[in-house]
């Protein structure tokens, strides 16, 4: 039988442990279509109260303290960029605008999600997501 090209793509997954099950048992799972965008506009402009209440929770002794050490060097220091993620596309494959992607390849860079509370209490709505980059520093001995 020949599948329409439109028609989505079904695959039957034997349930484990469940030995001579019925056909019914099966199950069916539909695979999504990938859409690629061919432009996606990343600009964004914050208020400025907003943009004050965020940075001032982006460099909070504790907030810097969990990023360090969940990017396990000595200490971080907000770079005060922020960046809206974007769909993939041909031009911007790790999901952020290009011009922000030598951040992402570079050892001496952290790329974080802005924890929604953040964005809540800093009043922020749109975007709906941020993202913020940290330099990584070590401690003079």
């Amino acid at each position: 039988m020949r599948r329409s090209p439109n028609a989505p793509i079904r695959q039957a997954l034997i349930v484990p442990g469940v030995p001579n099950h019925p056909v019914d048992s099966f199950l069916t799972l539909t695979m999504a279509k990938l859409k690629i965008v061919e432009q996606f506009d990343s600009r964004f402009s914050l208020e400025p109260e907003a943009q004050a209440t965020l940075f001032k929770l982006l460099t909070s002794d504790s907030f810097c303290q969990q990023v360090s050490q969940q990017t396990k060097c000595d200490t971080v220091e907000f770079t005060e960029m922020l960046f809206q993620p974007v769909p993939y596309s041909l031009n911007a494959t790790k999901g952020m605008p290009v011009e922000y992607e030598q951040y992402h390849q570079s050892p001496d860079y952290a790329i974080i999600n802005v924890p929604p509370n953040f964005m809540f209490t800093a009043k922020i709505f749109q975007p709906s997501r941020l993202c913020a980059i940290y330099r990584k520093l070590t401690r003079e001995t």
